[in-house]
This record gives structure tokens, C-alpha cells and sequence, in this order.
């Protein structure tokens, strides 16, 4: 994922981690989708699985779930700062 986002940087194109993650999530669909197709196989039977779908699927899945994670630490990461700060101005409005 690190050779993509930077190679994603260079493009010029506001991308951050959104296009490689879907770069990621296509090739591990595709994946799933062969592994899903090999055990669909095996068993006989006459059932068609479109790695296609399984692509989007996945890449869509872990597109959102790095959003959800970077709004999720950002959460967190000014919450901490709230509090410290609240801390802080407690101690210097606390009279003798």
C-alpha cells in the first residue's frame, strides 16, 4: 500500500489513501473471488462467480473502512486535545 500512495502522490490529484486502497481492495477481491471460484469448482456444481463483483465488493469495503478509520483517530486525537486543554485551564482558573 506504501508503494501506491506514493506513487498515487505523484499523479498530482488529491488521492491520499482513497485510491490506493481501492487499488488494494480490487487485487484482494480478485483474490477472494479465484479462492470462492476454486471451491465452487470443486464441489461440481454450475454456479458462475464474477470476480468482477468480488473486486468492487472488496475494494469498496476497504475504501470505506480506512474513511471510517481516519474520521474515527481524528475523533479521538481532538477529543484528547479537548481534554488536556480543559485540564489546563482548570489549573489556572483555580484560585488559592
Amino acid at each position: 500500500m506504501y508503494a501506491l500512495m506514493t506513487w498515487t502522490y505523484g499523479i498530482g490529484a488529491p488521492t491520499g489513501l482513497f485510491v490506493p486502497s481501492l487499488a488494494v481492495g480490487a487485487a484482494g477481491g480478485q483474490i477472494v473471488g479465484r479462492v470462492v471460484r476454486a471451491m465452487v469448482m470443486s464441489t461440481g456444481s454450475d454456479i458462475v462467480v464474477d470476480l468482477h463483483a468480488y473486486a468492487v465488493m472488496v475494494s469498496l469495503f476497504l475504501a470505506i473502512f480506512w474513511q471510517f478509520l481516519a474520521m474515527v483517530c481524528w475523533a479521538i486525537r481532538l477529543t484528547a486535545c479537548f481534554v488536556d486543554r480543559a485540564r489546563r485551564l482548570c489549573w489556572v482558573a483555580r484560585r488559592a
